[in-house]
């Protein structure tokens, strides 16, 4: 989701930032980070919301479905 590219390098979105550096190394996600991914996209929609920006909400919620997922049933992504 290119929206993501807004928070790169944003020392709050750590794992956000480490996904947008590896995404096209084809990473292996650990249930831990899925759950700091899946929290990092809750802040980072509540940042733009706040921002009142434009965002792709359904994408980042999908996102958010996807990595909280993983974690809940401890999957390797």
């Amino acid at each position: 989701v290119p929206a993501l590219y807004q928070i790169h390098d944003n020392a709050n979105f750590p794992q956000l930032t480490w996904l947008i550096d590896n995404l096209y190394d084809n990473p292996q996600i650990q249930p831990d980070i899925a759950q700091a991914l899946a929290d990092e996209m809750v802040g980072f929609e509540k940042l733009i919301l706040s921002l009142h920006l434009p965002f792709p909400r359904v994408p980042l919620q999908n996102l958010q479905t996807f990595f909280m997922e993983a974690a809940t049933k401890q999957q390797v992504i």
